[in-house]
């Protein structure tokens, strides 16, 4: 072979070599990435938004984010709610301080800044989320969330795919926001699942039965 031909070998070879070599998955239809993020596990697709910026901007899309659980334990977590990737956030879980005692005595205490400030605030927060289907830990005692206005409470809880309604370590609504959850569930509702503790079979007999049974 003369040093001729060997040249145009070189040269009409280097063009496809070289556009293979350019080939970035970044080159990838957008709507093939989006596919792409959409399948990953939660924990690659933490790992995929560190790789360079461009694969951040694109994994900021809020439906790859509704796995996330938002735990809140004071006002300064509502904060997490401006991130733009968890606009359509579906599950949050209220931390509480708790009380630990040890044959009636107190052996230690940690602040709750729901009991000291009450949940009113959280409850209006949450309202302006529609995506919102389950809140871990409304534990609180029956002053916390009687204070809620019900109409606001019951726009909330009815929004849940689960809810329990028990006297003891969970929700205990005055007669008055029981009645409008259970016209409302009547109505319309996302329940799926409505827990009732033998506590809270007292707060369920003030229910008028005709609305109990629509409910």
């Amino acid at each position: 072979m003369s040093k001729s031909d060997e040249n145009f070998i070189n040269q009409s070879s280097q063009p496809k070599e070289q556009s293979m070599s350019q080939f970035h998955i970044n080159a990838m239809p957008r709507e093939m990435m989006f596919r792409i993020f959409q399948l990953l596990p939660p924990q690659d697709l933490k790992f995929a938004v560190l790789v360079c910026k461009t694969w951040l901007e694109m994994a900021e899309e809020p439906s790859f984010w509704t796995w996330v659980v938002v735990t809140l334990e004071t006002e300064e977590d509502f904060l997490k709610f401006k991130i733009e990737r968890l606009r359509l956030l579906q599950e949050i879980k209220v931390i509480h301080g708790y009380h630990h005692g040890y044959y009636g005595h107190l052996v230690n205490q940690a602040q709750c800044y729901w009991m000291e400030c009450g949940m009113t605030k959280l409850f209006e927060v949450i309202n302006e989320i529609p995506t919102v289907r389950r809140i871990h830990g409304l534990v609180c005692h029956y002053e916390v969330i009687s204070d809620i206005e019900p109409v606001l409470l019951v726009s909330v809880l009815n929004r849940l795919e689960e809810l329990q309604l028990c006297e003891h370590d969970r929700i205990a609504l005055t007669h008055e926001q029981m009645k409008l959850l259970f016209t409302a569930i009547a109505d319309k509702t996302n329940l799926k699942f409505l827990k009732v503790d033998s506590g809270g079979l007292e707060y369920l007999s003030k229910i008028d039965p005709e609305l109990f049974g629509a409910a």
